[in-house]
């Protein structure tokens, strides 16, 4: 006995000594009796029966009949017609479970042996919803369950073919309650408390509870939660904090959320703004932001700029590149990113009052000042943009062949406000250009090897390595720091070793006449001076540990970073350097927007009050 097509069945049987006719009993019940079964008498091997229903499992008992008439009956045989339509594959599936507040996302297989007179249809709470079929030969669609009651639930489908065969599967899942949590926003800064808001609905959570991190003992409570959880402990860093809701189901899944959260406990900083990601860069009245915590080289990521003046974030640079450098500009932004991962193919991006443009560019991070910006078109060159105006000057002297190792961010040269570029060529000296021209202002011979400048628009500091330089970029040897100004170059400092590197930021800034500096102590710490202008260089910390210079404002006042409390702390000194302030954690950046002191932390622009 076999099944032929959807609607039929082959019966076969070897011949029966003395048989003179054969009768068949058929049935959709194992146990129907020759009685209540249906005889389809004097039929002869091999019968077919067709006009079966198709999937309809069949059962057969066969009879002879010969001179001493009907013989009893075999033993029962049964066959199941070919299902003219299959369905597999089920999502949400059986013992699944699916979120009241969002929609349910349907999809199901269906094998037809004949066309579908129609879509396939799902049905759930006695809503139907047809399905229409992917590029996967899945049918798929979506229901909302918002109203319909929780816990277990029947979700139905339907299929119909052309021949008129109807097909029906049916799973069951369970609809469990949303846990929502409405503070902490996905990146925040706890002060060090923060407000934790969470609940289930449309009914009470069973728990909810709040892992704060490391130290921090987990917060539970029943139905729901508005309360402000303390994360003194974590001061100066970042936390992931997680926060659980287990609905009032057992049959529901637990539901964890997580939120990235800086902890700063400083009296110093108050608030400016909080925008929807970390902070890239900042002044008084703008952020620029991206959308995600662990940007790395690797992964291209959205840049927007938050405008304290207006209610709408501008999405400036859409995930255009790996290794971005941003810079704000006052009209909009420059980025310097590669395009393809380990490719040479580095790109400044600009947007400008709007309009987004791009060009080739060397490997290095744009600096921009005021009205002024300066770029590497290439690796060997370097240019000049008035912003107000678009106009651009070549400064052809400039090497910019090779980055410093580990620093890679910094820039070769700098621009001053006033529009002063310096850089360094391939033999060490130092370029200045000022209104068009470019003056060489160092003249040292072999194995003297200048580097690295920084300039205000009158003073440039710069390094001076004793022994060449590597790749022209960082000393191979001992090194000094030197300042030129209007009366020519003074040595700050006594030679030091080249460690780690020396790269602008950390070690020396200039600005308004006012140079702050690094340089060992008998005991080979790195300690900070300040020099005023026209004055004596005074020093500024006796820490334990190495200082580094962060900002510098315009009346001299020095951001520096130490961890002699062994973690990174953020202080300031101001004129005359009788003291340091601790003002923050080390976290975050720090920068003076003329006499404003702003801090960055996460996704929070603080300024400092001091």
């Amino acid at each position: 006995m076999s099944p032929g097509p959807s609607n039929a069945i082959t019966i076969a049987w070897a011949p029966i000594s003395g048989a003179t006719q054969y009768n068949l009993y058929e049935s959709t019940s194992p146990a129907a009796t020759l009685e209540t079964a249906t005889k389809i008498a004097a039929v002869k091997s091999p019968v077919q029966r067709n006009g079966l229903v198709a999937g309809q499992t069949y059962y057969y008992r066969l009879t002879s009949t010969g001179s001493a008439g009907e013989s009893a009956a075999s033993a029962t045989m049964s066959a199941t017609t070919t299902p003219d339509l299959i369905f597999y594959s089920f999502s949400p599936g059986a013992g699944g479970a699916a979120n009241i507040d969002a929609p349910l996302e349907i999809s199901v297989g269906v094998t037809a042996l004949y066309q579908l007179a129609s879509p396939v249809t799902a049905t759930v709470g006695g809503r139907t919803v047809t399905l229409a079929l992917d590029a996967h030969n899945n049918w798929t669609g979506s229901a909302s369950l918002t109203g319909l009651p929780l816990g277990p639930t029947l979700l139905t489908f339907n299929a119909t073919n052309v021949n008129g065969s109807s097909a029906q599967a049916q799973v069951r899942f369970d609809i469990y309650p949303t846990f929502q949590v409405t503070l902490p926003p996905q990146f925040s800064v706890a002060r060090p408390a923060i407000q934790v808001q969470a609940a289930c609905a449309p009914v009470a959570c069973y728990t909810i509870q709040v892992n704060g991190g490391s130290n921090i003992p987990p917060v539970i409570v029943e139905g729901s939660l508005d309360q402000a959880i303390s994360l003194a402990s974590l001061d100066g860093g970042v936390t992931t904090m997680e926060i659980v809701g287990r609905p009032d189901s057992l049959s529901a899944p637990s539901s964890t959320v997580s939120r990235t959260v800086w902890v700063e406990s400083s009296t110093h900083l108050q608030d400016v703004m909080t925008v929807a990601g970390p902070i890239a860069a900042a002044s008084p009245s703008r952020v620029m932001y991206r959308p995600s915590l662990y940007y790395n080289a690797y992964t291209p990521t959205d840049l927007s700029i938050h405008n304290a003046a207006s209610p709408v974030d501008t999405l400036v640079f859409s995930a255009i590149g790996f290794a971005q450098y941003p810079v704000l500009t006052p009209t909009g932004a420059w980025n310097v990113a590669f395009l393809t991962l380990y490719a040479n193919d580095d790109t400044l991006f600009v947007r400008d009052r709007g309009a987004l443009t791009s060009e080739p560019s060397g490997h290095m991070a744009p600096v921009v000042n005021g009205d002024f910006g300066i770029f590497a078109p290439t690796d060997t060159s370097l240019t000049r943009v008035r912003l107000s105006t678009g106009a651009r000057t070549a400064l052809l002297p400039c090497d910019l062949a090779y980055r410093p190792g580990g620093v890679s961010q910094f820039s070769y040269g700098d621009v001053a406000a006033n529009g002063d570029v310096v850089c360094a060529n391939a033999y060490g000296q130092i370029f200045r250009f000022r209104n068009g021209v470019a003056t060489q202002v160092t003249h040292d011979s072999a194995p003297l090897f200048n580097l690295l400048p920084r300039t205000d628009g009158s003073n440039i500091i710069y390094a001076k390595s004793l022994t060449s330089a590597n790749n022209n970029t960082e000393p191979t040897g001992p090194y000094e720091l030197a300042l030129l100004d209007s009366m020519g170059e003074h040595i700050l400092t006594q030679p030091m070793s080249y460690s780690p590197g020396v790269a602008p930021e950390p070690t020396y800034l200039a600005n308004n006449g006012w140079v702050a500096y690094t340089q060992t102590s008998s005991t080979g710490e790195f300690q900070a001076w300040a020099l005023p202008p026209g004055g004596m260089a005074t020093q500024i910390t006796h820490f334990g540990s190495s200082s580094t210079i962060e900002a510098l404002g315009p009346h001299g006042e020095v951001v520096l970073l130490n961890s002699s409390t062994g973690q990174a702390r953020r202080y300031l000194s101001v004129s005359p350097y009788s003291a340091v302030l601790d003002i923050a954690s080390g976290q975050g950046d720090a920068l003076f927007e003329g006499d404003s002191l702003l801090v960055f932390i996460g996704p929070t622009l603080f300024r400092v009050a001091f």
